[in-house]
């Protein structure tokens, strides 16, 4: 089971979240507040999101990602 994991990417300027791995209940971290933060952080940028490395995603993935 690969885990979710993010990595930041930037061309010409232009920073790219991309998000692998599988984003599900089972493979995200515990305690869950850090990725929160990092997602957040994330989002908080002017930033395109790549998800097409994610393996599987279920609902609660969706709206972690979603908030």
């Amino acid at each position: 089971m690969a885990t979710a994991a993010i990595a930041l990417r930037e061309t010409d300027g232009q920073v790219q979240v991309l998000l692998t791995g599988e984003w599900t209940l089972i493979s995200l971290p515990t305690p869950i507040g850090e990725l929160e933060k990092r997602l957040a952080e994330c989002a908080a940028q002017s930033a395109t999101w790549d998800i097409s490395s994610v393996l599987r995603m279920d609902s609660v993935a969706a709206v972690l990602l979603w908030h």
